[in-house]
């Protein structure tokens, strides 16, 4: 059976934004499509933002205003983008098992689903000489990833060997490109430290032929693989750099908005090394994202990895930086 159809939304499409609080008094939002046909289709969180993106309005602008004003706007917004020839149509992408709406689309979106993402990947790793194990991985309609290892790839000795690896993400339904991410496994403890500042290492969107898509893969391998040497460089540098650990507490807390119980946990398992270093807070900060358990809120888990990035490319100048801007606002 087909994974997903695609549904375009037919002009004359009526639609109702609405929300209630469901029975654990959680408030929960949905946009209604009602086809001309009387089909209806209900469109749930990330679907429902992909919606008002396409046609050219925030989801918080419309939520915001009054109910009448807010009907009638996204009423009339959407029927002049279904109305506009010069723009591509949009499609509903209905998913035949979960039969949900799980991401609306535009005309140029080409499929690619995770199992050919994973496939091919693992082929071109095969066929390029690499081991690989899978060393976690998640999956739903709206996203994908899966963290390769790769044994045969390694720098550095005894405590601070690394074992160099990818995360490949996907999305189904128009949420997110193929992107790979280079991460490192410190023996050790086991904590992958991503090479994630904000943007991916490389990545596909989901436009054009789907051949060319995958063809490219190759090439994304190769490039995120090539930034390993500049990565295990940076831990050479920051892992002789001291530390100190009341500078970095002032810069999680008051410029990076980390909670204070997990920054004081952070400076607390810094200040048990004799003589602290930028690597070190790196180790903690990433060992923080995989870890942290409850005491680390989802919100924080990518940030942490974010910011255990910037120290490695940037050591103490990553403080320092944010020191010079805050008393450059003073």
């Amino acid at each position: 059976m087909q994974k997903y159809n695609d549904i375009r939304i037919p002009q004359g499409t009526r639609v109702n934004i609405f929300r209630y609080r469901d029975d654990h008094g959680l408030l929960v939002h949905f946009t209604k499509l009602v086809f001309p046909n009387g089909q209806t289709y209900m469109l749930a969180a990330g679907a429902e933002s992909q919606l008002w993106n396409l046609v050219g309005e925030s989801i918080r602008t419309l939520r915001s205003a009054p109910i009448d004003v807010r009907n009638q706007r996204a009423q009339s917004m959407l029927w002049e983008r279904l109305g506009d020839e010069q723009k591509q149509p949009l499609y509903l992408r209905y998913h035949n098992t979960t039969h949900k709406v799980e991401g609306v689309v535009s005309g140029l979106y080409a499929e690619i689903l995770h199992e050919q993402v994973f496939d091919v990947l693992e082929t071109v790793l095969s066929n390029r000489g690499h081991e690989w194990v899978v060393k976690q991985k998640c999956e739903t309609p709206q996203k994908a990833y899966r963290r390769y290892l790769l044994p045969n790839i390694t720098f550095g000795e005894g405590m601070e060997k690394h074992t160099v690896g990818l995360h490949v993400a996907n999305s189904e339904v128009g949420r997110g490109s193929v992107r790979i991410y280079l991460y490192l496994e410190r023996m050790v403890c086991t904590n992958g430290l991503m090479a994630y500042e904000g943007v991916y290492q490389a990545g596909i969107r989901h436009i054009g032929d789907k051949q060319a898509i995958h063809a490219k893969l190759g090439e994304m391998v190769d490039i995120t693989l090539a930034t390993a040497d500049a990565m295990g460089e940076h831990i050479g540098i920051t892992s002789k750099q001291p530390l100190v650990v009341d500078e970095l507490h002032r810069w999680l807390y008051k410029r990076r908005g980390y909670p204070l119980h997990l920054v004081a946990d952070i400076a607390t398992n810094l200040r048990k090394h004799p003589k602290p270093t930028v690597y070190n807070a790196i180790v903690e900060l990433s060992a923080q994202s995989v870890h942290g358990g409850d005491r680390v809120a989802n919100s924080y888990i990518h940030r942490l990895q974010q910011d255990a990035y910037r120290l490695l490319t940037l050591g103490n100048e990553a403080i320092d930086l944010a020191e010079s801007t805050e008393a450059a606002t003073a």
